[in-house]
């Protein structure tokens, strides 16, 4: 059995820096698309998961955030939104 695990916050900030001007209607659209494109590779493959499994950070934040309140300060506002609209189209 094989199985497809994606971390879709990762890929989301990984694609949003590649594509940072990449926007429809000025809103950013970088991360969405990366992750969107990561999903449509899987058709080109010979052997397709037999189910896919989504990974996304925890809202309420995590034990690194609270012990250092600097962790991942420096990221940009926008790619949040993004991971939003992620999160809503794996549902």
């Amino acid at each position: 059995m094989y199985w497809l695990l994606l971390d879709v916050n990762n890929v989301c900030w990984k694609s949003w820096y590649a594509l940072r001007e990449l926007s429809h209607k000025g809103k950013p659209t970088g991360g969405l698309y990366g992750f969107l494109r990561s999903l449509s590779q899987l058709g080109g493959r010979r052997t397709l998961p037999d189910g896919c499994a989504f990974a996304f950070d925890s809202e309420e934040g995590n034990l690194r955030a609270k012990e250092r309140p600097g962790y991942k300060a420096r990221r940009a506002k926008d790619v949040p939104a993004e991971e939003k609209r992620a999160r809503e189209g794996v549902r």
